[in-house]
């Protein structure tokens, strides 16, 4: 019996040592971060979609781990991406405004990398993800795609004209061809998703389920009305801007099923650590807003994040935990066995992918989250305009510093966070602010270096939204999007400026796009302040 015993036993250990090398055998030989800008998770079927928009990622997720609550740290593209790969949060990196530039003594994804024996490349769209603003940190090669007005691809008649994904792809495919003998890391981005929406056909109509007769076509002018010049936006036109989002990211999904194809004949598929996601979402008046200049909401925050570990055997699950888009170094880090960054304020997902509960213990991570027990929570920041979120698994609170107004939404019955129960849950407000409070009390701050703009860069703002030359001639003059009193747009009379509400500064100046602000009011519930729009 005492024999047998001993043989089940050691039976026992081989398969358990067996099972864990098949786990996690060896580091990727390669690995391939895809950002898909602006997507947001709830139009993936992959996440519940009603639309069929994502075969290709949904077939990509059953052979992966599905992240169900990623959320980003900022709504816009520079700062997003710029926590992405440096772990760090905006107030941390110091890349916040259209003109900040990472510093030189900020440590990168790709620095590691390269550190660690991997052969870096980037190839991506172009606009915020430009190289001016320190993106190339640590890479090789830093591939960023070349369009723009000054090249005669803009056009003023339909779309931005940018590059996307169609002409990213084949640069990724010939650099993958040279180099793909070498441990690599890959980094792909592209704006497909982002407005203007215009997918080719047949794409631009494959979600058109009704028969459109309004007038706003997917145009730079249209969707550059829309968000600086208060252009209405009708049910109608909503439905047929969400059609050809939809038609987008099935356009780019296929993309990506080409793409995965040609890693399975080049035999880099099984070698690679292949992770999907986005630096923010895409927000259609579920509050007010179009596009993502509004702050905070879940439309806007919430992200896919699909992730898939070579020679793993957990695959096809889903994970309900709330994780953080700063925790995607960490993770690479472990995952390819190279030392941890100390300096990160993610934290590796490896343990939460083995349900290990270490992930919410360690003592590393507490260093930048003292007051965290055996919960964690997620922050979001935008600090042009002083907003602040943080999300735990239940709840959500806004916050406006200078208004000082708070709203909160509970998420578990209100997903859209549509409902402020803030009134009612005094004692909850109170400890989230508190924990607000405590986290920007012990998070390093860093300022970042400034650029100026050059004029390809800026034209590919302007195409992607980011940027109008009347709100630059309105007051805008540090090119950030804000109309506001550090562009001395006090300076009336402007032939551009009204002020209405008396205040001495011109309407652009007054914020009115900000859901807090207690001297706006919004009797039509377009999300914009009456005193910002036109005079009937």
């Amino acid at each position: 019996m005492k024999r047998v015993c001993t043989f089940l036993v050691t039976i026992a250990v081989i398969s358990t040592s067996a099972l864990l090398s098949f786990v996690h055998a060896k580091p990727p030989h390669g690995i391939i971060l895809i950002s898909l800008d602006t997507l947001r998770a709830d139009h993936l079927s992959c996440y519940g979609y009603h639309r069929i928009t994502s075969p290709f990622i949904d077939g990509f997720a059953k052979e992966a781990i599905v992240f169900e609550q990623a959320v980003v740290q900022s709504q816009w593209t520079l700062p997003s991406h710029m926590s992405i790969m440096t772990s760090l949060y905006p107030t941390s990196h110091g890349v916040t405004q259209t003109k900040d530039r990472l510093a030189d003594a900020q440590v990168t994804l790709a620095e590691l990398l390269r550190k660690g024996g991997f052969k870096t490349a980037a190839f991506v769209d172009g606009g915020f993800m430009n190289s001016s603003f320190g993106f190339n940190h640590g890479f090789e090669i830093y591939d960023e795609d070349q369009w723009g007005s000054s090249k005669g691809i803009i056009t003023k008649v339909k779309g931005s004209g940018r590059g996307g994904i169609k002409r990213i792809l084949p640069k990724v495919k010939r650099w993958l061809n040279t180099n793909k003998t070498a441990p690599f890391f890959l980094f792909i981005h592209c704006y497909d998703m982002h407005a203007p929406y215009d997918p080719p056909s047949p794409y631009d109509s494959m979600f058109h389920d009704f028969t459109y007769t309004g007038n706003l076509f997917p145009t730079r002018e249209t969707m550059s009305a829309i968000q600086w010049k208060g252009l209405k936006v009708s049910d109608e036109d909503l439905r047929h801007f969400i059609a050809l989002y939809d038609g987008c990211i099935r356009y780019t999904d296929d993309k990506i099923g080409e793409f995965l194809s040609y890693l399975h004949e080049s035999g880099l598929y099984d070698q690679s650590l292949i992770i999907i996601t986005s630096d923010h979402g895409e927000e259609f008046k579920e509050h007010g807003q179009f596009l993502h200049q509004q702050l905070y909401y879940r439309p806007n925050l919430h992200v896919p994040l699909i992730v898939r570990i070579p020679n793993y055997l957990k695959k096809g699950i889903r994970i309900t935990e709330l994780v953080q888009s700063i925790d995607l170094l960490p993770t690479i880090l472990e995952i390819a066995e190279l030392p941890a960054h100390p300096d990160a304020q993610g934290r590796s997902l490896l343990p939460l992918i083995k349900r290990n509960k270490n992930f919410f213990n360690r003592s590393a991570w507490k260093i930048f989250h003292p007051f965290h027990n055996d919960s964690h929570s997620s922050f979001a920041m935008e600090l042009r305009e002083d907003f602040y979120s943080i999300i735990t698994d239940d709840y959500q609170l806004l916050h406006n510093l200078t208004s000082d107004s708070t709203k909160l939404f509970d998420l578990e019955s209100d997903p859209l966070a549509k409902n402020n129960i803030a009134k009612d849950h005094d004692a909850l407000v109170k400890r989230l602010l508190s924990e607000l409070e405590t986290f920007y009390s012990v998070m390093p701050l860093h300022k970042a270096s400034t650029i100026s703009l050059d004029e390809q860069t800026r034209e590919q703002l302007e195409a992607l939204g980011y940027i109008d030359d009347s709100v630059v001639a309105a007051g805008d003059k540090d090119f950030d999007g804000i109309p506001d009193k550090k562009d001395n747009c006090s300076n009336l009379p402007n032939p551009l400026q009204e002020d209405r509400d008396s205040d001495s500064f011109g309407d652009g100046c007054d914020n009115c796009l900000t859901i807090f602000n207690p001297d706006q009011s919004d009797s039509d519930n377009d999300g914009t302040g009456d005193l910002c729009e036109p005079p009937l």
